[in-house]
């Protein structure tokens, strides 16, 4: 018995050393199967480890996982993805790191801010600039009718939903708002007194914007006991363009489709610039004669109206003026002719002011005024009468037989 207990503590202690030797391998098996599977491949995949072999880690307070090759990488993107059973998810999320989310997940907004500020820009600069707003309209009058007793009724257009105010001078008459046409009609209450009168216009925006006519109506109202017809002739108030009657022997009602050709006002200035205006079917062709000279050539608008401008002083003398409606093939179908007195003085009103010079026995009527910065200014209204009509197949010396290509 003494014999054998040598024999048995060796084989207690070969025992032990083997169950030590078996438990350190375990713990080794365990260990570097732990480093396989936190590479990316779930469950320790064989090609990922000889692909990416772990190296020897630095003892770390917290556990880090190693990072993916490009190549290991590729290679788990072309590879079937194996679900792990220990995590309900699958996807890429799922098995990617904390460090690969926060590399894969989209840039901040702030960094796309500059392109869609670029982009606006852009569409911005291709977009087709917007009209510019148009000027808002000056009030002006269309129709101005004065009784003998001095009553009226005046009419025009504005700015749409505009208050308008008809003055005398600078008196306020009486006003009236404008509707969403623009439309107004002003009849004041208050007759005007016998003798002249300067009509104008104001226009209040509702912005409160002030707008004011660019033209000014004269009229002279007749005394009680006078035949004189009531006169009211619209004028630019700057001094340039034709005279309009509004009123007047030469004024009658055109209607549509009237045949009348007529020479109606002839203004002048103090150095006898002519400007002649008439009316005349709209869209037909009217040359201006002076002693058998044209002097311009126009066309009516769809008002019937007409008119032609004359820069070359004329001396003060008795002239021809003459009014041919010419067909498109140069034909004369109308023609009217009066005469035309430019005198050597006239009576001259005062600053600012105006004056009718009536002289009925001749058919005509002369309105003298003095236009602020452009001096004297006159304007002949004439009575339509059937003894200017003249036979339009007379031939005249210097007569022009074509219609030239811009008259207007």
């Amino acid at each position: 018995m003494k014999n054998r207990l040598p024999l048995l503590i060796a084989i207690g202690i070969g025992i032990a050393v083997a169950v030590l030797a078996l438990l350190a391998y375990l713990m080794l098996s365990g260990g570097s199967d732990d480093q396989v599977g936190t590479a990316g491949s779930p469950g320790g995949s064989p090609a990922l480890s000889m692909a990416e072999p772990s190296s020897p880690s630095k003892p770390t307070d917290k556990p880090k996982t190693s990072p993916v090759s490009p190549e290991a990488s590729k290679d788990i993107a072309q590879s079937p993805s194996t679900p792990s059973p220990s995590a309900p998810e699958t996807g890429p999320q799922a098995n990617a790191s904390p460090e690969t989310s926060s590399e894969a997940s989209p840039e901040p907004s702030s960094k796309a801010s500059p392109e869609t500020s670029m982009q606006t820009a852009l569409r911005s600069d291709l977009e087709p600039p917007r009209p510019a707003a148009p000027d808002p309209q000056p009030p002006a009058f269309d129709v101005v009718r004065v009784e003998k007793d001095g009553f009226l009724v005046s009419a025009g257009r504005a700015e749409p939903n505009s208050q308008v105010t008809l003055l005398d001078g600078k008196a306020a008459l009486d006003n009236a708002p404008a509707n969403f046409r623009g439309e107004w009609v002003i009849t004041p209450d208050a007759p005007l007194s016998p003798g002249d009168h300067e009509l104008s216009l104001e226009s209040k925006l509702p912005d409160g914007t002030i707008l004011r006519s660019t033209e000014s109506v004269a009229v002279n109202v007749p005394a009680p006991a006078s035949t004189a017809p009531v006169l009211a002739v619209a004028q630019p108030k700057d001094g340039k363009g034709v005279s309009r009657v509004l009123q007047g022997p030469g004024a009658k009602p055109k209607e549509k489709g009237s045949d009348d050709l007529a020479i109606e006002v002839v203004d002048y200035d103090d150095k006898g610039r002519l400007a002649v205006g008439g009316s005349a079917p709209e869209g037909e062709s009217v040359r201006v004669y002076l002693n058998n000279k044209p002097i311009g050539n126009s066309t009516s608008d769809p008002a019937n109206r007409w008119d032609v401008l004359d820069q070359a002083p004329l001396a003060p003398g008795r002239y021809t003026l003459r009014a041919d409606q010419i067909a498109p093939d140069g034909t004369v179908t109308k023609r009217v002719e009066i005469p035309f007195l430019r005198p050597e003085s006239l009576p001259v009103p005062a600053d600012g002011g105006m004056l009718f010079v009536v002289q009925p026995g001749n058919n005509l009527w002369t309105l003298a005024r003095n236009v602020y910065g452009e001096g004297l200014r006159y304007s002949v209204i004439y009575a339509a009468n059937k003894e200017h009509i003249r036979d339009p197949d007379l031939i005249y010396p210097g007569q022009v037989f074509t219609v030239p290509a811009n008259a207007q």
